[in-house]
């Protein structure tokens, strides 16, 4: 496994995803990220024009654990938007803010680092994922800032706007899981004393 701390395959191995959530898979990606193995019994998109994002994303957690057995059990938003998970100790906070169903909106997942010295590379680290989610299609920005709760700093994701009629279900899973795996990484670039191992993150598992 690579542990530079890049993606684990090269850009041009993942699907691309373009705003409807559709994707063109190359004949040698099948075991990538973008697999629809995961997702094939499922429409890639909500099509409901009269939803918020909140409602779209909340829906798809509902049904998430139909899609195999859950390896991160995210729960169902709250009913400010929000969702707190963990994953390999590390904590997480999915947040949906509500908005009309005709609205862009996006959606933010964010972890915490309770450090305060700043490691080393960081800053290039970002730069090469963001440059990266561009690469395969996933309109998603990261960033890593000053803690505004105390001291820190926080880690986060947020998607491009999208309406919730337009939800892609795949960018959406593929957002969090590429997010959590870029925790994971950073985590142990911040805690030397405490990496940790893993494979590639996957919400759910089929037939597991």
């Amino acid at each position: 496994r690579d542990r530079s701390g890049s993606f684990s395959n090269t850009p041009r191995e993942y699907a691309q995803i373009n705003n409807n959530g559709n994707k063109n898979v190359p004949a040698s990606s099948n075991n990538n990220h973008f697999s629809n193995s995961n997702t094939s019994s499922h429409s890639n998109n909500i099509n409901h024009s009269n939803i918020s994002l909140r409602e779209a994303v909340d829906t798809f957690l509902k049904e998430l654990s139909s899609m195999g057995t859950p390896t991160i059990p995210i729960p169902r938003l709250d009913e400010m938007g929000t969702s707190d998970f963990h994953y390999l100790g590390i904590e997480f906070q999915l947040e949906v803010p509500d908005h009309g169903p005709q609205d862009p909106q996006s959606f933010h997942v964010r972890t915490t680092y309770d450090h305060s010295k700043r490691a080393a590379g960081i800053s290039v680290r970002i730069l090469e994922w963001n440059k990266a989610l561009q690469d395969i299609g996933v309109g998603a920005k990261l960033t890593f800032r000053n803690s505004s709760k105390g001291p820190g700093f926080t880690f986060s994701l947020s998607s491009r706007e999208m309406e919730g009629g337009k939800f892609s279900r795949r960018e959406f899973r593929h957002c969090l899981e590429y997010f959590v795996e870029m925790s994971i990484k950073l985590h142990n670039i911040i805690f030397l004393n405490d990496v940790k191992r893993f494979e590639k993150v996957r919400l759910t598992v089929v037939g597991s």
